[in-house]
């Protein structure tokens, strides 16, 4: 039994993402050995990660202080292309390729059949709104590809169809059970390059 207080740390950490009972244990013993300098550094950057970091007003990627972020504000960036992905990791897995020169949609996940995320928990209005405005001349969708993300794809389609915008996908040259920061980075590349028009 440790002392409550060691506890409830490391019950807190089990509810990070891809920590379990073990690996909390490890880090809550990690930040007991840790020096005072050391560990009211990590306790700052905490701290100023709340204070400084916000969502884009625009496209939902993570921007510092500022209400829209250094793609949006970029003006070599082609406005009127949109890529659409789930997650902000996946739109930061796409940026560091160097190829693609427009903008992104983070929705913020995919709709779930368990319930958890539902279509008003997405980003799907705004970018409704994007494309309404009349610039946008492709949207293009790099979402999961399982089911749950192409579900969520066919949903989105059926409310842009209405406009007047090409709809392209990522090529499917990769695994059906494959999530995007599993592909290797000639496939994502290629995948992005052969991206394929939806009917």
């Amino acid at each position: 039994m440790y002392p409550k207080s060691l506890e409830k740390v490391i019950e807190n950490l089990t509810k990070l993402p891809g920590i379990g009972p073990k690996s909390a244990e490890r880090i809550a013993h990690f930040i007991l050995r840790m020096d005072d300098n050391e560990l009211n550094d990590l306790i700052e950057s905490i701290k100023n990660l709340r204070k400084k970091i916000k969502y884009c007003k625009i496209c939902f990627n993570l921007t510092e202080s500022e209400d829209i972020c250094e793609i949006c504000k970029n003006p070599l960036r082609d406005k009127s292309t949109i890529l659409v992905v789930e997650e902000i990791k996946d739109l930061i897995r796409i940026e560091t390729l160097g190829y693609y020169s427009g903008v992104y949609h983070v929705l913020g996940g995919h709709i779930s059949t368990s319930g958890k995320i539902g279509i008003n928990d997405l980003t799907i209005n705004e970018l409704e709104q994007r494309v309404k405005s009349g610039d946008i001349k492709e949207v293009i969708f790099a979402l999961s590809p399982q089911w749950e993300g192409d579900m969520t794809k066919e949903y989105i389609k059926k409310i842009l169809k209405k406009y007047n915008i090409k709809i392209t996908s990522l090529a499917r040259g990769i695994s059906g059970s494959t999530y995007l920061e599993a592909i290797d980075d000639s496939s994502l590349l290629q995948a992005l390059e052969d991206r394929k028009e939806e009917i």
